[in-house]
């Protein structure tokens, strides 16, 4: 089937076998999963004794509480969608189990605002922990060619989305046509690298309704819109929410 939600998966105890993205792939003890909302995903075996913990999260709200992260954590858990835990690494998530539970437990005035914080606080932490396992398989493994292809454009879209919208710019770049971007990059994230772009546009927007005091005009100007109407209309049809709305939110 495939993921509606974003998906938080913590084996405690036993393992279990998934198919992600059509690889099967099984998860041990003190392995955690982090599935992106559309990829495929469904369970293929599991321990009779097992302490499997399943967290899903509508993508709306999960966007809201990352509204600053940057889309390099997505490359990552779409290129290595499961990490092992040491000792150390497992207790992060330990504390958000904790204070999980307390919330539910507890009838806070604003729940809504500190289950955000603490999703928000567990996915920077995997973020960090994405980064140094990946940093340490490139080390022992290199990548190849059509991953570093689709790295680089990432690593392109962060630098230069502000002034380019368009897929030809970075098909450009990289030296390849659009066409043969847009199957690897498909093929590897299960996102075209359209969508790609519009959703750092969107995270750039997000980052500067939160947390700078700009207009929408300089907003637009810094984002390399034509004209603040389209802006408005490209965040309204991606978030279902306009940007004055958001901002005061």
């Amino acid at each position: 089937m495939y993921v509606n939600y974003w998906l938080i998966v913590l084996v405690r105890q036993g393992n279990i076998t998934l198919n992600i993205g059509f690889d099967v792939f099984t998860l041990q003890e003190n392995y955690v999963s982090i599935l992106s909302k559309d990829l495929f995903c469904e369970c293929v075996n599991m321990e009779k004794v097992s302490q499997i913990l399943v967290f899903a999260i509508e993508e709306d709200f999960f966007n809201k509480a990352n509204y600053g992260l940057s889309s390099e954590f997505y490359h990552f858990v779409n290129l290595k969608p499961f990490i092992s835990l040491n000792e150390e690494e497992t207790q992060h998530y330990d504390d958000f189990l904790l204070n999980y539970d307390n919330i539910i437990k507890n009838n806070f005035l604003y729940k809504q605002k500190m289950f955000a914080n603490l999703l928000n606080n567990v996915i920077l932490v995997s973020f960090e922990l994405w980064q140094k396992k990946l940093q340490k398989d490139e080390t022992s493994k290199p990548d190849n060619e059509l991953t570093e292809l689709c790295r680089n454009f990432y690593n392109l879209v962060m630098q230069d989305c502000k002034q380019y919208h368009n897929v030809e710019h970075y098909a450009d770049k990289l030296g390849v046509s659009r066409n043969y971007l847009t199957k690897i990059v498909k093929e590897i994230t299960k996102q075209s690298p359209k969508e790609v772009i519009q959703k750092q546009l969107i995270n750039e927007t997000k980052n500067l309704l939160l947390n700078t005091d700009k207009t929408i005009k300089e907003i637009t100007e810094e984002l390399g819109f034509k004209d603040s109407s389209y802006l408005c209309r490209f965040f309204k049809n991606k978030t279902k929410e306009n940007l004055t709305s958001f901002r005061q939110n």
